[in-house]
């Protein structure tokens, strides 16, 4: 009894002390913050502020009861909030509203205001706290270290206020059908003029590039700069919002609806609208009007420098945003968010393997980037069982493709010579390469990113990642040699910019046509990717190898180079090749030189990437395995890839890359998957008879059957490299010896120069002497073993 008493007692003391560090992780202290400038900025600064403080764990933010109704800026000092030019902070936002989200995202909301004095305040300000103390303004300088996703959250909590809505619906009202509206926000006036000179002349002192601030009306006007991204049918209309009057060249067009805010309320509600701040511009009330208006429409057309349509493009998450200045979204520098769509292409006349690829491909952008936008343009429709899994489980938007131009294409591969190109062997094949040729007709983004089936993601990146200078048109990585500058470039990874190829599509489809009879491009490579390195020849753009990345190029570990790359590109050998070669069969003859660097370590790992990438999908070895062997090697396959998978060997497979023999089998010998007792064996496999009933084909006559891959030939094959890497290590040393003889010579000759001048006798014999006895002690070091050398 007297036990349990005791048992009571400490159980209740632990449950005090661990209430009290659950107490003393949350600060109870309140978050304190202020805003400054423009509409954009504020709704920033609110949201990365808030996202700071539920970062940072504290009960309470004290967010300012203000919403500045004119942060232009005329100076480079911010534009603080003052009675002046201010309004409490629920005649712009719902607040109640903003109250709750803020409670279920675990933090309660203040308002506060500071003790300004007031001498002209027409306005009641809503007095809940006073703060004698005014913090400055972060600026965007949170934005940077806050969670990027629960600042969109936090963004989308704010919701305009009743006031403000009524008037918003009256303009909404009367519009035509929302789902065919585009909101055009166009930046045209003198102060943004101004603001793109300052702003672009930095470049000159730090090299950053800040070429996109305004539109390149030069090769296109602005309505053809709107025709090549949302405006594409007469039946969509624009909402037009920005900082001039709509332009001449619009306004005097008929194919097209424009409307503006303007039309639709009447001079009594602008009246009401000013009377939320008489006296004072309320440029930043309209703004937000038009804020809400345009997020309620399904496209856009801004200008990615603006902070206002960089919102609007965030807000959407790759939906139907586009900016008519093209390239980077600065912003992006600051709030790490703009993901980039991933594009697809498959036909169920392709070879089966190529599914299973497309699925491990589509598995690892979900296991990296599970937010990212995925489209496919789908031809065929009797694999409903894959459809669904693309639609349903993997939340991937198919476009049912279905050219018109495939016969021709059909004409052409049976016009090609199959010596020059395995892609005219196979009809389904040659025909999926050109499938891509009609992305820019289905998908409605600024750039997307274009990816072969036999990719894997290895890490997650943004629209940031691939750099501030975009292409204009297309970009690809080195084709086969990795050092290459030049236009042999690969298409496998391809960064699609989709109103230029939008633009130049009906030109690119009558090139393409025009080749029915002679498939050669003036490009040495074939189908698809010599099309586009001939057409575009004069805009295509080289990206970093680290986007396409192809196994036999390799890596080296001091480097740390298998980290920094973004996408593993399958190029020539497949995963199943790699099988192959385990399993004692030949490559195809196109790839064979490729395969014959199957014994390095990188290609077991890249299968590993693959593998990994593919677990969440049932019976995947099954099924890769049974596209890829006949009925008597399809175990083989399976036993390969599950061994491959491991658990316990994957922990350490990013490792396993240039270490030696004994430090990589230390940790894995004690999971107890590796046996170190076969490392001599020079035995790729286990072999047995098969026993009745264990496979469905006929037993009658013995056959051999692929019991299990032991690990046998994949440690043969790492001993062999580890045997290599010795000799180079032997020869390194030497070298290293005779730079030392050599140092040591040269430092005891000058010092014996300096001090034994006089006798020279002396001099030649320590100098030779010391000579001598390094060179000794060098090749008395190489008649040990390579495991001396290491330990």
């Amino acid at each position: 009894m007297i036990l349990r008493r005791k048992r009571l007692v400490f159980g209740g003391i632990l449950m005090l002390f661990q209430a009290a560090i659950a107490t003393a992780a949350r600060s109870s202290d309140p978050f304190q913050y202020n805003i400054c400038n423009g509409l954009s900025n504020q709704m920033l600064i609110h949201a990365s502020a808030i996202a700071k403080a539920i970062q940072e764990k504290h009960d309470i933010v004290q967010v300012p009861d203000y919403f500045i109704v004119n942060g232009e800026q005329t100076t480079d000092d911010p534009v603080v909030p003052s009675n002046e030019n201010s309004v409490p902070l629920a005649v712009a936002f719902d607040v109640p509203a903003l109250r709750k989200r803020l409670l279920e995202l675990g933090i309660q909301m203040e308002l506060v205001q500071w003790n300004h004095q007031d001498s002209n305040n027409n306005t009641t300000m809503t007095q809940h706290h006073q703060n004698a103390t005014e913090p400055e303004c972060p600026g965007l300088t949170w934005l940077s270290i806050a969670d990027p996703h629960l600042v969109l959250k936090l963004l989308k909590a704010f919701q305009p206020s009743s006031t403000l809505q009524t008037h918003i619906e009256k303009v909404m009202g009367p519009l035509p059908k929302q789902q065919n509206g585009i909101c055009f926000h166009h930046r045209d006036g003198t102060d943004w003029h101004d603001h793109c000179q300052r702003w672009s002349a930095h470049s000159k002192n730090d090299g950053i590039y800040r070429g996109n601030c305004e539109a390149d009306n030069k090769k296109h006007s602005l309505l053809e700069l709107l025709q090549h991204r949302a405006l594409t049918s007469t039946d969509r209309w624009i909402y037009y919002c920005g900082d001039h009057k709509v332009p001449d060249e619009l306004q005097n067009q008929s194919q097209y609806t424009i409307v503006t805010k303007s039309q639709f309320l009447s001079d009594k509600d602008q009246r009401a609208v000013h009377a939320l701040k008489p006296g004072s511009s309320v440029r930043d009330l309209w703004a937000l009007m038009d804020f809400f208006i345009c997020g309620s429409l399904r496209y856009l057309v801004g200008n990615s420098v603006s902070t206002f349509s960089a919102l609007q493009i965030a807000l959407r998450e790759q939906e139907g945003a586009y900016w008519y200045n093209s390239q980077s979204i600065p912003l992006g520098d600051f709030w790490d968010i703009y993901q980039i769509p991933i594009a697809y292409t498959y036909t169920e006349l392709s070879d089966e393997k190529g599914k299973y690829m497309l699925q491990a491909s589509i598995a690892s952008v979900r296991q990296h980037m599970p937010r990212n936008k995925i489209h496919v343009l789908y031809h065929g429709n009797k694999d409903q069982e894959f459809r669904h899994w693309l639609q349903k489980e993997q939340n991937v938007t198919l476009y049912q493709h279905e050219p018109q131009w495939q016969g021709s294409i059909e004409k052409m591969r049976q016009n090609g010579n199959s010596a020059t190109s395995h892609l005219f062997l196979h009809a389904g094949s040659y025909f999926g390469t050109w499938q891509r040729i009609d992305i820019p007709r289905f998908i409605e983004t600024e750039y997307c990113l274009l990816l072969d089936a036999d990719t894997v993601i290895m890490q997650p990146f943004t629209l940031k990642d691939f750099g501030l200078n975009l292409t204009h048109s297309i970009g690809m990585s080195a084709e086969r040699h990795r050092h290459h500058t030049g236009n042999l470039l690969n298409a496998g990874v391809t960064l699609m910019n989709v109103p230029h190829m939008r633009a130049t599509y009906d030109k690119f489809l009558h090139y393409i046509l025009d080749h029915v009879n002679d498939p050669k491009f003036n490009h040495p490579a074939p189908s698809d990717q010599g099309a586009y390195l001939d057409f575009y020849q004069e805009t295509v753009q080289q990206i970093s190898n680290f986007w396409n990345w192809k196994a036999y190029w390799g890596v080296k570990p001091k480097n740390n180079m298998f980290n920094k790359i973004k996408i593993l590109h399958f190029h020539g050998i497949k995963p199943h090749d790699y099988v192959k070669k385990l399993l004692g069969l030949s490559c195809d003859q196109a790839i064979n030189d490729l395969c014959e660097k199957f014994k390095q370590p990188i290609f077991r790992l890249t299968v590993q990437k693959f593998l990994q990438a593919a677990d969440s999908i049932p019976d995947f070895h099954r099924n890769y395995c049974g596209s890829s062997f006949d009925a008597k090697r399809q175990q083989g396959c399976i036993s390969i890839l599950d061994g491959l998978v491991n658990r316990n060997s994957n922990q350490h497979s990013d490792q396993m890359i240039g270490v030696s023999r004994k430090r990589r089998l230390a940790p894995a010998e004690e999971t107890g998957f590796w046996d170190a007792s076969v490392l001599n064996k020079k035995v790729v496999t286990v072999s047995r008879q098969s026993e009745p009933g264990e496979d469905e084909q006929d037993t009658t006559t013995p056959t051999k059957k692929v019991h299990e891959l032991s690990f046998d030939y994949l440690a043969f094959s790492d001993e062999m490299m580890a045997q290599r890497q010795s000799k180079m290590q032997s020869t390194s040393l030497l070298w290293l010896q005779l730079r030392m003889m050599l140092l040591t010579g040269t430092v005891l000759t000058f010092f014996l120069y300096v001090y034994l001048r006089k006798n020279r006798r002396l001099l030649f014999v320590l100098v030779c002497g010391s000579v001598t006895i390094r060179h000794i002690l060098a090749f008395s070091t190489m008649g040990h073993s390579p495991s001396g050398l290491n330990s």
